[in-house]
């Protein structure tokens, strides 16, 4: 089993921490499905029910993270929830001058599922795991939680962001961790 291991920390419900490994490469057995893959995609789940649910922002991190999803989904006969979120940016007075770029709320929408859809289609996913992508408007650790209901757990990334927008807009994962009701597995990049 090749690939190198970071440590893995999720936390429960009672925010205890639990540590393990996580292996940053997976290696793939293309014997039992012949390398090929299926994918279920719908808009938005219409059931709270088991499953793995994920959120990506289009970083490498995010994509770390749905594939290790999508490896425990495999192993736990799960389907995968994959979660994106976009918001409205409305810019104060002084910004909104003559230069200001304005976008409507279905072009940022539109963005967003593509966005949405290209981490999907990077990743592969054995045939028997059902990818199911949700698209939300708002904060993603809020998204993230309301979103949870019934999940197994909640999978993320470390740092979706360059560090500095990560002071500015907050860390969704250290959210999702204080505010989940089930377990948060915070996959490093």
């Amino acid at each position: 089993m090749g690939g190198s291991s970071s440590p893995l920390v999720t936390f429960g419900p009672d925010e205890r921490p639990v540590v393990g490994l996580i292996m940053e490469s997976y290696p793939r057995d293309h014997a039992t499905d012949g390398g090929s893959s299926t994918r279920r995609k719908g808009v938005q789940m219409t059931t709270n029910g088991a499953r793995i649910l994920v959120g990506v922002d289009g970083s490498q991190t995010a994509r770390h993270a749905l594939e290790w999803a999508v490896e425990e989904a495999r192993v736990r006969h799960l389907p995968v929830e994959v979660l994106h979120t976009w918001q409205m940016v409305y810019a104060v007075e002084p910004m909104a001058g003559a230069g200001a770029m304005q976008f409507s709320p279905q072009e940022l929408g539109a963005d967003a599922q593509a966005c949405l859809d290209s981490v999907v289609e990077s990743v592969h996913v054995p045939v028997g795991v059902e990818i199911v992508k949700t698209l939300v408007e708002g904060s993603a650790g809020r998204a993230l939680v309301e979103h949870a209901d019934g999940a197994d757990m909640i999978v993320v990334g470390r740092h979706g962001h360059h560090p500095i927008l990560a002071k500015l807009l907050g860390s969704v994962a250290e959210h999702v961790v204080h505010h989940a009701a089930c377990p948060v597995v915070v996959v490093p990049g």
